[in-house]
């Protein structure tokens, strides 16, 4: 059985080819782009959030508008935003909920 050693040419990706340049290079970029979208992911969330803590229950239009957006967003981020989706959900329709029961108690008793 004949014994060949197969070898690869690894050129160095820039210079000195160090881990360090290759970091520089190539994955530097990537990971500064990931941070600045997960801000921008944390800061549509918040901002979505912060909106709907302080609408009124009867402007339930506007809040779905404003969730739609950050979804939109979000979705361009490429974020999995399910979760939040669902969350975001699940609060607007409560709003809705209580606003109704609030017109059905001021109907009852005339207020």
């Amino acid at each position: 059985m004949e014994n060949t050693n197969t070898t690869f040419p690894v050129e160095p990706v820039n210079g000195t080819g160090t881990c360090h340049e290759a970091y520089d290079t190539l994955l530097s970029p990537k990971i500064e782009k990931m941070d600045n979208d997960i801000l921008s992911m944390l800061s549509v969330k918040n901002v979505s959030v912060s909106f709907l803590a302080t609408a009124k229950p009867k402007d339930a239009a506007l809040m779905t508008t404003q969730a739609n957006g950050g979804f939109t967003t979000l979705c361009a981020l490429g974020a999995d935003y399910r979760v939040f989706y669902n969350a975001m959900t699940s609060y607007i329709l409560l709003c809705l909920e209580l606003s109704s029961a609030e017109r059905s108690y001021r109907t009852i008793w005339k207020l």
